[in-house]
């Protein structure tokens, strides 16, 4: 590996952007001063000059008022939105065609329980109720296999998943979503059973 020898502070470090800004002219094709000296410049030199930097971004502002004020009101208009409509659903939930909706989507979700557990058996509803019931803090149980996917709501096809991971994996299968990502975060119910 290539190392070089700091112009400013004399250390001598890997030629990488690691430890140095790129430049096309410079050997190695990284400039003549590390990171952290570049840094320390641009970091004095603010405070030498201050006056002129906040000029520059007083015309900066002005120049591009409009812009800045758009975006603003943009980032806030869909956050508005997105509470606007979870109070909307939440509301919707409350009247009778909302409960009826609700009711249905779980009678389906029901139905798929209990016809996809062909092949594996009989599931124990006792011992998936402990499953949910031990599940740890900031976890999620999880079908290994998802119900959309074909997978079973059986004790052999749960696990436990953090809420954010699981969200990233929806209806995914393991493969899709990544095997290493989900044996990072995987706690499977036989462990946390162990000790009731």
């Amino acid at each position: 590996m290539n190392t070089k020898i700091c112009k400013k502070c004399g250390e001598e470090l890997p030629a990488t952007s690691e430890c140095f800004y790129k430049q096309r002219g410079g050997k190695y094709g990284v400039a003549a001063r590390c990171k952290s000296c570049c840094r320390e410049y641009k970091k004095k030199h603010r405070q030498d000059n201050i006056d002129q930097y906040r000029s520059r971004d007083k015309e900066l502002y002005q120049k591009n008022k409009e812009t800045i004020l758009v975006r603003a009101k943009i980032k806030s208009s869909k956050k508005e939105t997105k509470e606007r409509k979870s109070k909307y659903y939440k509301q919707y939930l409350q009247t009778p065609k909302g409960k009826a909706a609700n009711r249905a989507k779980q009678a389906k979700r029901r139905a798929l329980e209990r016809t996809q557990t062909q092949g594996l058996g009989k599931p124990n509803y006792q011992l998936i109720k402990k499953i949910y019931h031990y599940c740890p803090e900031g976890f999620i149980v999880e079908h290994m296999r998802s119900l959309a996917d074909g997978g079973g709501h059986h004790e052999s096809n749960l696990c436990y998943l953090p809420e954010n991971i699981n969200l990233q994996k929806s209806s995914k299968s393991i493969e899709e979503f990544g095997v290493e990502i989900f044996l990072e975060n995987v706690i499977y119910w036989q462990e946390v059973l162990v000790n009731f």
